[in-house]
């Protein structure tokens, strides 16, 4: 009889811990969204600086391993404002993950690491995303249409949420899987 509570016990245990992990990787990925919808808003009204931007040409993001990083993107200059030119200003975001959780892509249904995800304009005015190679400082060349962004979380499976940023300026949202990243059409 005890035997068999402390096997209830441990099972109820696992289930709950299962549970929870579920949920933080869910509510980073409803967060994510949440970030790139406000990202993507203050570019839809053009907030900017008081100094240091001529004229708004939108935001920029740029995924760490563990952070997502929000830059202006400016002309005449072209370039985005660093870390230390806008240090006094609130128009740089870093947008962090809890330990154990990681930004990547899917690529052909693997979990890549946050340096193959592109850089993501959101373009004032309404003008959709544009996504580029590169690094995060001078010009860039448009390079796809569509970016799959997923957060993979701790291990022993895996659990993996992602979101689709589309040429548009859509926001799809993949959802959740443990094992392996969700399936997604990214357009």
């Amino acid at each position: 009889m005890i035997a068999l509570m402390g096997l209830l016990f441990n099972l109820g245990v696992a289930r709950y811990i299962d549970f929870n992990r579920r949920q933080s990787v869910v509510a980073q990925g409803l967060k994510l969204k949440n970030n790139l919808r406000s990202i993507q808003q203050n570019a839809l009204s053009g907030v900017k600086p008081a100094t240091g931007c001529t004229v708004l040409e939108g935001y920029v993001i740029h995924f760490h391993t563990t952070d997502l990083r929000q830059f202006l993107f400016c002309t005449p200059q072209h370039t985005i404002l660093t870390l230390s030119d806008i240090a006094s200003e609130p128009a740089l975001k870093i947008f962090p993950l809890p330990s154990n959780f990681r930004y990547g892509t899917t690529i052909g249904g693997a979990f890549q690491d946050a340096s193959h995800i592109k850089h993501v304009l959101f373009k004032v005015l309404g003008s959709g995303i544009a996504i580029y190679e590169g690094s995060p400082s001078g010009n860039f060349l448009p390079a796809v249409t569509s970016q799959l962004i997923t957060i993979r979380a701790f291990a022993n499976p895996y659990r993996y949420y992602s979101v689709c940023l589309a040429g548009g300026g859509d926001i799809k949202d993949c959802g959740y899987r443990t094992g392996s990243p969700p399936v997604c059409t990214c357009p």
